[in-house]
């Protein structure tokens, strides 16, 4: 998917959340456009929830920080 249809898709998701009371699942690996659209934030490392958080600019290091070591252990 490139930037313009990401583009599309954020704002048609944006659009729903500030209409309806309804839950959704967002999975992504952009990290801005969880933060940017979540409440709430769940990692999943090895097919269990590693992270389960309010949405937040401090949980960006705690993710960071979680894939960075995920990275060197392999």
């Amino acid at each position: 998917m490139g930037a313009k249809e990401a583009a599309v898709i954020l704002e048609v998701i944006g659009r729903l959340r500030a209409r309806t009371s309804m839950s959704m699942i967002f999975v992504a690996h952009n990290y801005a456009h969880v933060l940017q659209l979540c409440d709430r934030v769940n990692l999943m490392e090895d097919g269990r929830i590693a992270l389960d958080e309010p949405a937040s600019q401090g949980l960006v290091e705690e993710l960071m920080s979680r894939m960075t070591a995920r990275v060197r252990r392999r």
